[in-house]
This record gives structure tokens, C-alpha cells and sequence, in this order.
């Protein structure tokens, strides 16, 4: 997955159509695309392997997620990232491939958006 990005900086996060949490942070997932998509930011929501696709679409439709959302239906890419189980679990990634930062439940948008900033 991070392969196919050329070296932006990524945040994935892993999160579930049934998680409150989940849905709580689209709106600063949103607000983080805004500001700094034009900058080369890719935001990954990747749903876990225990969702139903036409849920997940059926969201992100709805919900009109501008950043990408991807299905892990095998389960590879948790298991990639740590045999992640909780959501929403998120990861910013550098443009090094470096994990910077990694929050299990909801990331705080100021720390993050500082983050970004200085990358």
C-alpha cells in the first residue's frame, strides 16, 4: 500500500462503519484533507476485514469522504500494521515510510495537525 504513494506523507486509519469513535473523527479526517492535501498528504481510511463492502461505500458515500477509502477484506493490511483489532487505530507516516505516530482511539487534531505541518 505505501509503496504506490512515492514518498507523501500518509495517515491510514483503520476504522469500522459500526465504531462511534470511527464516525466521530471523519469530521477531522475531512478537515486534515483540506488543509493539506494540496501539500502532498494521502489520508488512508482502510476498513477492517469484518465490514460489509456495501456498508462501507454505503458510508462513505454518504458521508462524502474526500480522502480514499480502501477495503482490507483479508485482513493484510492490519496484520501489516501490527495485527491492528481496535478502531479506530491511525498511523502518520512520514515521508521516510517512518511511523511518527500511532493513537489507538481518537488522534488529537492539533497534535496532528502540527505534525503535518512540520513535515
Amino acid at each position: 500500500m505505501l509503496g504506490e504513494l512515492g514518498g507523501q506523507p500518509v495517515l491510514i486509519t483503520f476504522w469500522a462503519t459500526d465504531c462511534r469513535a470511527c464516525i466521530e473523527e471523519i469530521p477531522d479526517l475531512i478537515a486534515l484533507h483540506q488543509q493539506f492535501a494540496h501539500k502532498g498528504l494521502q489520508i488512508i481510511a482502510v476498513a477492517m476485514p469484518y465490514e460489509i463492502p456495501s456498508r462501507v461505500k454505503q458510508l462513505s458515500e454518504m458521508r462524502k469522504l474526500p480522502y480514499a477509502v480502501a477495503l482490507d477484506i483479508e485482513g493484510v493490511h492490519a496484520r501489516a500494521f501490527g495485527d491492528v483489532s481496535l478502531t479506530p487505530s491511525s498511523f502518520l507516516i512520514d515521508r521516510e515510510r517512518n511511523v511518527v505516530s500511532r493513537v489507538v482511539g481518537r488522534f488529537n487534531l492539533a497534535d496532528w495537525r502540527a505534525r503535518i505541518a512540520a513535515m
